[in-house]
This record gives structure tokens, C-alpha cells and sequence, in this order.
């Protein structure tokens, strides 16, 4: 679900009703391997203090987007990536203001390259 402030319309939200934790582990092909925080975000991050090699961040909206940079970009090993879903998608355009954000305050130039698919993913490489 979503939070009532993250701007999602109710068409978006239809499309995007079926989340649950064991929809999402089904299609995966290693659940064993993936950690499921249920929750808003970021407030699911609660006690998940690690470190990571590799992120990919859908969060579609630009609050929570910089939530997650903020939270993930710091915790990244040196070498690994983010992939920041819909970067480029001229629907969600949070996203990309959320980099744009996110490196304004850090004063960081992230190296990152676009990924030629539908959903416009830019991956950042720390």
C-alpha cells in the first residue's frame, strides 16, 4: 500500500494492490535469499542496519525516493550499485529530482549510467 501523503492516484494504486510479501517472494527466483520489510517506507527500515552491494530502490514518488538515498546511498559498499527505478519515467518525475536532491545535499556528482529499458532504471555505482 501506500502512505496517504505519497501522492499515488487511485489508478496507481490499483495498479499496484497486489504487494503482499508472499506475491512478491513467488515470483522470485531465490526467496530464500531476499529480506521482506513490511511497511511504509522508509519506517520499514526499522532495525535493518547493514550494509549492501547491491539496492534496487522502486519507491515511484520523490519523498520517499530521497528516503531511501539517504538511507541506502551511505550504506553501500564501495563498488556496488543502486538501481534507481524510474529515473526516467516522464510519469514519475520524483524520481529523478529525488537524485537531483540527494546530490545537492551531499555535494556528490554520483557516476551513474541509464539502462535502455521501459522503466527508465539509472544505476549509480558507488
Amino acid at each position: 500500500g501506500f502512505a496517504p501523503d505519497a501522492g499515488a492516484s487511485e489508478s496507481f494504486q490499483a495498479a499496484h494492490a497486489n504487494t503482499a510479501a508472499e506475491k512478491v517472494l513467488s515470483i522470485l527466483p531465490h526467496p530464500e535469499q531476499a529480506v521482506v520489510k513490511a511497511g511504509f517506507f522508509p519506517d520499514s527500515l526499522e532495525g535493518l542496519e547493514e550494509s549492501f552491494c547491491l539496492v534496487s530502490l522502486d519507491a515511484d514518488f520523490e519523498q520517499v525516493t530521497l528516503d531511501g538515498l539517504r538511507y541506502f546511498w551511505p550504506r553501500l559498499e564501495h563498488g556496488g550499485y543502486l538501481l534507481l527505478h524510474d529515473w526516467g519515467n516522464p510519469k514519475l518525475p520524483g524520481v529523478s529530482e529525488a537524485l537531483k536532491q540527494y546530490e545537492k545535499e551531499t555535494g556528490a556528482s554520483i557516476p551513474a549510467v541509464p539502462l535502455c529499458d521501459v522503466s527508465g532504471t539509472l544505476v549509480l555505482s558507488k
